[in-house]
């Protein structure tokens, strides 16, 4: 972000007119260690767009050998219900074959650049995000859909899928904002 001339002087140019999502977990908090609202805000309005158009993409090309994939993974998901961690890195393994699938290269990236703003907060986001990690029923709907090739269906699990773990981030931000808004 800062433009380089050969002789001349160097410039600082706006992040938001020039960088891109790689810049999110630098956003997240602010110099004085507080959480910034606005962008966690913005990244889980990325979440609940981006997640259903994945599942659809995912079930328009994915077919049987994805959906197997997919009730394996669940199934370990289910073995391990009783460690939130293990839960944690299975449901982000779930989501990456999803979007792998998809084909679409834009979501890859997106979720490539996610998971790294994601990860960079991981050990914050246990157990906030802990009750959409046991979300069973929708992961297993998102599957049979991958496996009839419905994407609405896939798209729709989706949706409910994340918004589970929006509504409890949501939650999770208010109260750090109103203590202040410091991690």
């Amino acid at each position: 972000l800062v433009a380089v001339r050969q002789g001349g002087n160097h410039v600082v140019r706006d992040y938001l007119s020039e960088g891109g999502l790689e810049l999110l977990p630098n956003l997240l908090v602010d110099r004085q260690g507080r959480l910034n609202g606005a962008v966690v805000r913005s990244i889980l309005a990325m979440r609940s767009s981006l997640a259903p158009d994945i599942a659809a993409a995912a079930a328009k090309k994915g077919g049987k050998p994805l959906a197997d994939e997919l009730d394996a993974l669940l199934a370990q998901m289910k073995l391990d219900s009783d460690d939130s961690k293990a839960l944690q890195a299975h449901a982000l393994t779930y989501w990456k074959k999803l979007v792998e699938r998809g084909g679409n290269i834009a979501f890859r990236l997106a979720f490539n650049s996610m998971s790294k703003t994601y990860t960079a907060a991981w050990d914050v986001l246990t157990p906030v995000l802990e009750k959409e990690f046991r979300d069973f029923e929708n992961l297993a709907a998102i599957a049979a859909a991958v496996r009839r090739g419905n994407a609405a269906a896939a798209s729709e699990a989706g949706f409910r899928h994340v918004e589970i773990g929006r509504s409890a981030l949501e939650r999770a931000l208010k109260l750090v904002e109103a203590k202040g808004g410091s991690l």
